[in-house]
């Protein structure tokens, strides 16, 4: 294989490489994302149940809301390290996809320097 050749090869690894690093930040900001929507989620709903013990006189609503409240607080804590895993994930798959990508570009650029110098010789024969 010539040297071109193999610069073609290496150029093709390095695309797919990107194309797949580019799938996992993808996957990274989503998962990112969900979590972010399901504490959005509990937020809203413990505002929620403030608000309707807040409108009842009934003491076991407001013992009642009091327990939620400490659910929400031990699954808001869960989801925050969920948050924080996700997010260096999402670092991490960004990092990677920046890196893959400038390999990419200049195998690209090296080739096309390749493709040009071997038609230029073949042109000179």
């Amino acid at each position: 294989m010539s040297g071109a050749g193999r610069l073609a090869a290496l150029a093709r690894l390095a695309t797919l490489k990107k194309e797949a690093n580019q799938m996992a930040l993808s996957a990274a900001g989503a998962r990112r994302a969900a979590i972010e929507a399901r504490l959005r989620a509990l937020d809203q709903a413990e505002t929620e149940a403030w608000c309707a013990a807040e409108r009842s006189e009934d003491a076991g609503t407001l013992v009642a809301q009091q327990a939620f409240a400490r659910l929400m607080a031990a699954r808001r804590t869960v989801l925050g390290g969920e948050l924080e895993r996700a997010t260096e994930d999402c670092q991490t798959a960004r990092a990677a996809a920046a890196r893959s990508f400038g390999q990419s570009t200049v195998l690209d650029r090296l080739l096309a320097e390749a493709r040009i110098e071997t038609s230029m010789r073949r042109r000179d024969r």
